[in-house]
């Protein structure tokens, strides 16, 4: 589906009545009653609550969210395509390394006005040639790049921008929905459409926005949510999950591509819950890992990162990632770091054995701060 993009996210959705834009909440149970019962914990540990993902094949665990953005893998591909040439391969490299050589997202997959991907050296004035195309292709605000670069250095650069609207913005709710997880639960601020607005030309202009693209039962449906213009689709889905984010994701896009989509009926209601975000992380995975191509020995990456803002609510879709790669040369800058296992040995000078011998394996004999 080249220049058309899709957002699809797994959620959970409760639904319940409330009414937009200040007007009295509809009757329902109301939080903390004995039909919602408030949860034991909301408190979830980030560290392990939420992940960014490198590649969009990455297992999901319960109650995890996996957040998965292409420009990472955007830059991925201009340092393989443009300046190795051929599969990148790393000295004791992440597994997932395989996958992003596989390039099951490039460039074709978005319109060009939708991101900036670019790989080169300081002799290719690479960090001003990322600026003029952010700030010639997207309104501000817009990262700036500052880096002062060696001249061995390589940078692959990619960010994405998307801003899809509503033409007619849902309805907000007044009262928060329970969105549960397992045994936790939390108040979520939520968008939608009350049915009670089924006779209103409002209604009507909403509903024209939603297609139910199956219907299983409450537990499992997909809907398909347009945005002005036409050009991209959000798609949410309530379903239990693959083994991995990927294989979610097109099971879903299965059910999508059979499809025979019909509206929201008048007495349906839809509640979503708004997502907002703004993650950041650095690939720790390949920090400092040395590159095994042939011609490219010595060299290794010494920055993976990648930043990504994403909000959901009742005007829209709001995406923008952000995503780079520094690759450095050894040559000059040996890096003496005793961080793994080490052997100390004592002898005097001008004899041949010593009189002192250690291997350090473990954290045993170490002192302690």
């Amino acid at each position: 589906m080249k220049g058309r993009t899709i957002i699809l996210a797994t959620i959970t959705l409760i639904t319940f009545s409330c009414d937009r834009h200040g007007g009295e909440a509809q009757p329902g149970p109301a939080v903390g009653s004995a039909e919602h019962p408030p949860p034991e914990s909301n408190v979830v540990d980030k560290r392990d609550a939420t992940v960014l993902a490198p590649v969009l094949d990455y297992a999901l665990e319960d109650g995890r969210n996996v957040i998965w953005c292409a420009s990472f893998q955007l830059a991925w591909n201009e340092l393989r395509d443009v300046v190795i040439g051929s599969d990148i391969t790393l000295q004791d490299g992440p597994d997932w390394v395989s996958i992003l050589n596989r390039k099951t997202v490039t460039k074709d997959d978005l319109s060009p006005d939708a991101y900036v991907a670019l790989v080169g050296r300081k002799k290719d004035n690479i960090v001003a040639r990322i600026n003029e195309e952010l700030r010639r292709k997207f309104p501000p605000p817009v990262p700036e790049l500052r880096l002062e670069l060696d001249s061995n250095t390589i940078v692959a650069y990619a960010y994405l921008r998307k801003a899809l609207r509503f033409m007619e913005k849902f309805d907000s709710c007044n009262e928060p929905m329970r969105f549960q997880s397992g045994t936790n639960a939390w108040n979520a601020a939520c968008f939608g459409i009350a049915p009670s607005r089924s006779d209103s030309e409002r209604f009507r202009a909403m509903s024209r926005q939603v297609s139910i693209v199956s219907y299983r039962d409450e537990s499992d449906f997909v809907i398909m949510l347009t945005t002005e213009g036409n050009q991209d689709q959000i798609i949410l889905a309530k379903t239990t999950p693959a083994q991995t984010l990927s294989a979610t994701v097109d099971r879903v896009l299965v059910v999508v591509q059979k499809a025979k989509p019909f509206p929201l009926a008048t007495h349906e209601p839809l509640w979503i819950p708004k997502v907002s975000f703004d993650l950041e992380r650095s690939f720790e995975e390949l920090i400092g890992k040395f590159l095994r191509n042939p011609g490219w020995e010595g060299l290794y990456i010494d920055v993976a990162m990648q930043h990504t803002q994403f909000d959901l609510d009742e005007r829209g879709a709001m995406l923008s990632s952000e995503a780079r790669i520094e690759i450095k040369s050894s040559e000059g800058r040996a890096r003496f770091i005793f961080d793994r296992p080490f052997l100390i040995l004592l002898r005097q000078v001008n004899r041949e054995r010593p009189y002192f011998a250690a291997w350090i394996a473990n954290g045993e004999l170490l002192a302690k701060r």
